[in-house]
């Protein structure tokens, strides 16, 4: 495993310099869920916790964050996947992706 360089909300200035550092896993859960994922690609079932579960388990903690920001209470159509009541907090529902980095 190798370390992420930082993602949207982090001081880049502030981040500690990875480059040629592994990650240890210290965290068995986390290990665990690692583990689980990669077993998982090998036999091709599903994970423990896959993606749309993922997702789904997040989208409250999103939808309270955008909340906060609008100053509003907000309305969701989990189906649409939209806010109905509010088109300005649609737009923080997604955000412009940093360009990643290739390894190796």
């Amino acid at each position: 495993m190798y370390p992420d360089g930082g993602g949207q909300f982090q001081d880049r200035e502030n981040l500690i310099e990875t480059e040629g550092k592994t990650l240890e896993l210290r965290d068995t859960s986390t290990a665990h869920m690692i583990r689980n994922f990669l077993d998982c690609i090998k036999s091709r079932e599903k994970c423990l916790c896959d993606l749309e579960e993922g997702h789904r388990s997040t989208t409250f903690a999103h939808l309270a964050n955008i909340s906060l920001e609008m100053g509003a209470r907000i309305e969701w159509d989990p189906v649409q996947e939209r806010i109905t009541n509010n088109k300005n907090a649609n737009t923080l529902l997604h955000y412009e992706y940093r360009k990643s980095r290739r390894l190796g």
